[in-house]
């Protein structure tokens, strides 16, 4: 996934730590993130069920050509995947963490503005959009997870079509990957503009003693 993602993400969970320093509020609240953690989808359901599922789904068909030609090729590519699977797991892990920490400190920051009489919908909105990417995310990258699992363990030689559906899973939901990131891009672009304008406000009240009721 492409590196200025993970930079311009970094710069917003960067915002937020300089926004709670400003506000000099105690450094922890615990709150309801409404951050939704996916099952282990290897866990849940077996390879074979997997297989199945992406098989009806994708309603492949494969001609002998096409099967004589993945039944050259499959067990070479399920080596070059089993590399690649390492490398994404451990980009997959940074995304995790970065966007888990982002949403449960804007959680944070908000309960602490609403116990101060701060007016808090404009970034609970924000907040929600967030999450909900986050969350759209989160789902999307365990069930490539899965599909990249299984493409470097299965017997390909055994079921090509349960191969190639699962390698067109994985090359599709690498794309749903980066249109997530860049709509988590989106969503944290507008958070920040709304802390912004609460910071705007809270100096406001600040400067005028009190006098808007905070």
């Amino acid at each position: 996934m492409p590196i200025q993602l993970i930079r311009s993400t970094v710069s917003v969970v960067l915002l937020v730590f300089i926004f709670t320093a400003i506000w000099v509020v105690s450094p922890t609240v615990s709150g309801e993130s409404g951050l939704v953690e996916p099952a282990d989808t290897e866990k849940t359901t077996s390879m074979t069920e997997r297989l199945k599922k992406r098989k009806e789904e994708l309603k492949l068909s494969l001609g002998e050509s096409t099967k004589q030609r993945l039944a050259t090729k499959c067990a070479a590519s399920q080596t070059v995947i089993g590399k690649l699977k390492d490398r994404d797991g451990t980009t997959r892990q940074k995304y995790h963490d970065t966007y888990t920490k982002l949403v449960e400190r804007l959680e944070t920051i908000t309960t602490k503005l609403a116990r101060q009489g701060q007016s808090t919908a404009t970034i609970a909105n924000a907040q929600q959009l967030l999450t909900d990417a986050v969350n759209q995310y989160l789902t999307d990258t365990e069930a490539y997870r899965a599909a990249v699992n299984d493409l470097a363990k299965m017997d390909c030689d055994g079921d090509l079509e349960g191969f190639q559906a699962t390698l067109v899973t994985a090359r599709t939901l690498r794309e749903k990957l980066i249109a997530d990131a860049l709509a988590i891009k989106q969503a944290a672009a507008d958070v920040r503009v709304s802390l912004a304008q609460a910071k705007s406000t809270l100096q406001n009240s600040q400067t005028s003693g009190g006098s808007n009721g905070f």
